[in-house]
């Protein structure tokens, strides 16, 4: 098929892509991404020598102690009372309406359009009135939308439509504006279509009143709907049903015979139908894309399995399936599990654990099991990664993986600033946490010398530790507190704390960047190997030294380069390295006095140090309240995450700024742009915006799968709002079963 090669060609050229950035990635992994292995290290000092530094001013002697689960206490669990908890969320999606009064569902079918690192799907539903809902990857929206482009509708077979008048139309998507475009009708030379079978996106297989079969061709992606080709199957006559599986057409005779055909054949025109041998009569064929078997119901009531072997042209395995019953009516599954109706109207379960295709079930199931929470159901449909039933009552139930909202309950977005629970105090900090499997933490807060982790279930746990807390902040990707006595406690995601104690107390941590009581700076880094902490001098070149005292310096910056800014509004950035053992700052020169400067989540920036490169790394906001855009340049070929040299400059864009964030600003009038995006216009405000007290951002950005890219802030009266990705599904997009809902 046309549409299926050029994906195949764009994919060749992702995997590419990807496989270069993954290179990059572990590279810069190999640095500084490592865990800290169980053992106490020895002490690491480091003190200045004037001959190699002349330019620089020298600095105290730094040594440092490190000593391993010493300080953690296991997280406390804090329970729903509003008097005991941090936060206390607002109504949950689940107290949405429910959508109701549906006659039938769909799900795209073949490969549910499935990309390398994602786990996409579609779904549809059609109502009593005829209308259509959709919902999932083709329009990026969380929950059913309703379309009004067509005439009464009586049928869907995922992206087509057939209305009342024996019309078919195609849903395509439009990428540019993340929405549905709904084309011209494509066939009108076809009469009495008794069914329709979408296959592979914009192909469709049309079963007409007479027994005739026809592929329906499409381009994915045309704009205009017309490229759609009609080609009639040979050896196709007397035909009663028609189903999918596997990327291929079956087709049931009147006389109970089966036939196949390929949809990838040679010659795209080539659309010839083999008949299956199979000895007895056949009545039902299951549906799906699990690429191995096919079910097969017999007229005596029994099921046998259908294996398809490594090569189309190579005889299939028929076998018996043991322990089905003979009263299922229907039978879907993809890769991971099958989902089989029983007359009864239960529906029953098998397969492997991925995706909670059959709930509550965390290992491989080997035979059916029956899905307890369901009843009454006379449909079900499966995408490549998610479940739909339907029930009598015209109610739609939804499980498995919500990556791109196929289950039509979670908002996967917001588009504007959503008030997600309000804080009961003023809270202090705020981190968004870089998200993984292994790391249940959406956010870390900080209050009244206490550190709180957000789960991504929205559960709140206290971290106890053995020392009074100063402030928090990210090492890399695990979280790092400064204790009153000017120590650092790293706690990892298994709830291991390392201590390092310093011979001289810290004043302030930002990240990497140390500051000691004294003002000098210091850099602080995983040795290679991974195995304890060395510490790197930070110092200033010649002609900065007569501009900086080290005890006026009010904020620290570590990512992507160490950053600092002075009460008086000078700005100092990383350099270059002298030697391999001091770092050199360098005051930005002709601007105006600095505020502050924010910087993008640390995950933006994972491929930005490989070859010499510019890119913008944050915001800087004066005293007058206009924002500039940081753009840095780099001289760092071959060199990886080490400054060769670098270069920056402030573009101003924009004035009378309330709060900023990342790459985000945000006016006095409530207005506000992320200068990354600026393709997003948003058509909301915010509220209040002078009552912002603190205001973060995550931009994480992956080999594979989505990236999460949000602004979180906190107002005055504790409540806590978030634009963008949604932070609590990411790695949490796994559902247990659930009603559709309208938004």
């Amino acid at each position: 098929m046309k549409n299926i090669r050029t994906i195949g060609i764009v994919t060749l050229m992702v995997v590419a892509l990807a496989l270069t950035s993954y290179y990059i990635f572990e590279n810069q992994k190999n640095s500084y991404d490592q865990t800290v292995t169980s053992q106490e290290s020895p002490e690491t000092e480091i003190s200045d020598n004037p001959d190699q530094n002349s330019e620089v001013e020298n600095h105290q002697t730094l040594s440092i102690e490190e000593i391993k689960d010493q300080t953690c206490l296991p997280a406390q669990k804090l329970t729903n009372n509003k008097e005991d908890n941090l936060l206390q969320f607002l109504n949950t999606p689940s107290e949405n309406a429910a959508l109701s009064g549906i006659q039938s569902i769909s799900t795209n079918t073949a490969h549910d359009f499935e990309v390398y690192g994602s786990k996409e799907g579609t779904s549809y539903a059609l109502d009593n009135e005829g209308r259509v809902f959709i919902w999932g990857s083709g329009i990026n929206i969380s929950y059913p939308r309703l379309m009004t482009e067509f005439p009464k509708v009586k049928e869907m077979a995922g992206g087509f439509i057939l209305s009342e008048d024996n019309d078919i139309w195609y849903l395509n998507w439009d990428w540019g504006l993340r929405k549905p475009v709904v084309l011209p009708k494509i066939v009108t030379s076809l009469s009495n279509i008794k069914e329709m079978k979408e296959v592979n996106y914009s192909d469709l297989y049309v079963l007409t009143e007479n027994g005739k079969v026809f592929l329906i061709e499409g381009s994915y992606g045309d704009p205009s709907g017309e490229e759609f080709e009609m080609i009639e199957v040979k050896g196709l006559e007397n035909i009663e049903q028609i189903y999918i599986s596997n990327d291929l057409l079956f087709a049931q005779k009147s006389d109970g015979t089966l036939w196949k055909v390929s949809q990838y054949t040679e010659d795209d025109k080539d659309q010839t139908a083999v008949r299956v041998i199979i000895p007895e009569k056949v009545v039902n064929v299951s549906e799906g894309v699990d690429y191995a078997k096919t079910f097969i119901q017999l007229e005596s009531g029994n099921w046998v399995s259908y294996k398809h072997g490594n090569d189309q042209n190579e005889e299939p395995i028929i076998s018996p399936l043991e322990n089905m019953s003979d009263d299922l009516i229907k039978i879907v599954h993809n890769k991971h599990g099958v989902i089989a109706l029983k007359k009864d109207g239960t529906v029953w379960g098998w397969g492997d654990e991925n995706y909670n295709l059959v709930p509550d079930q965390n290992q491989t199931v080997e035979e059916p099991i029956q899905i307890q929470e369901l009843h009454n159901i006379v449909d079900v449909q499966m995408g490549a990664h998610h479940v739909l039933v339907l029930n009598e009552q015209g109610e739609v139930y939804s499980w498995g993986n919500n990556m791109n909202g196929q289950l039509g309950r979670f908002p996967l977005t917001y588009d504007q600033f959503r008030t997600i629970g309000s804080f009961n105090d003023n809270i202090e900090q705020i981190i968004p946490v870089i998200p993984s499997m292994n790391r249940p933490y959406s956010f870390f807060v900080f209050n009244k010398g206490e550190v709180w982790g957000i789960t991504s279930e929205l559960d709140i746990e206290r971290f106890q530790f053995n020392s009074e807390i100063d402030h928090m902040t990210m090492f890399y990707y695990d979280l790092a507190v400064l204790t009153k006595e000017g120590n650092i406690i790293f706690r990892d995601f298994n709830e291991e704390c390392t201590l390092l104690k310093f011979n001289r107390p810290i004043k302030k941590i930002n990240g990497s960047l140390l500051q000691i009581e004294e003002g000098n700076l210091y850099k602080l880094i995983l040795k290679e190997n991974g195995k304890g902490f060395e510490i790197k001098g930070v110092n200033f070149a010649k002609e900065s030294l007569q501009h900086i005292n080290l005890q006026d310096i009010k904020q620290l910056e570590d990512f992507p380069i160490l950053m600092i800014v002075t009460e008086d509004g000078k700005l100092f950035y990383e350099s270059e390295m002298q030697g391999e053992d001091m770092v050199i700052l360098k005051q930005l020169e002709d601007i105006s006095p600095i505020q502050e400067i924010k910087t993008m989540e640390r995950a933006y920036f994972h491929s930005f140090f490989d070859n010499d490169s510019s890119e913008p790394i944050g915001l800087a906001i004066d005293k007058d309240r206009n924002v500039y855009l940081l753009d840095l340049n780099l001289d760092n070929t071959g060199k990886g995450r080490i400054i060769i040299k670098s270069n920056m400059q402030l573009d101003k864009i924009v004035d009378n700024i309330s709060s900023f964030t990342g790459s985000l600003w945000i006016k006095d009038t409530g207005e506000f742009q992320d200068q990354l995006y600026q393709e997003i216009k948003y058509d909301s405000v915010v509220e209040n915006p002078e009552e912002i007290v603190l205001a973060e951002s995550n931009y994480s950005y992956f080999i594979e799968g989505p990236g999460l890219h949000y602004h979180v802030i906190v107002m005055e009266n504790g409540d806590m709002k978030i634009l963008g990705d949604n932070p609590f599904l990411f790695y949490n997009y796994t559902a247990q079963i659930g009603k559709v809902l309208i938004e």
